[in-house]
């Protein structure tokens, strides 16, 4: 079966953001390594809006203070490696 790149992306970034939740776990620091991880930005957003009862733009403009980026997605051509874990 065919998944498309942007609903897996949207189902780790979600996913991962979740299952840490479900653990108990809440992200003091969203670290984007990988495009699908972006998709944790938004939903952080929307767990920000339902735990502190914030509305979009407040809790869209905490977020990116939590954010970390590695050099290598700052600059125009990003490399990435898959390592099997």
């Amino acid at each position: 079966m065919h998944v498309p790149v942007s609903a897996r992306s949207c189902s780790w970034g979600v996913g991962g953001f979740r299952a840490l939740k479900a653990m108990g776990i809440t992200p003091g620091v969203l670290h984007l390594n990988e495009g699908h991880s972006g998709f944790a930005v938004l939903e952080a957003v929307r767990d920000r809006m339902q735990e502190e009862g914030l509305d979009f733009d407040t809790a869209a403009n905490q977020i990116p203070q939590e954010v970390i980026l590695p050099p290598t997605l700052r600059c125009r051509q990003a490399t990435t490696a898959f390592l099997p874990i």
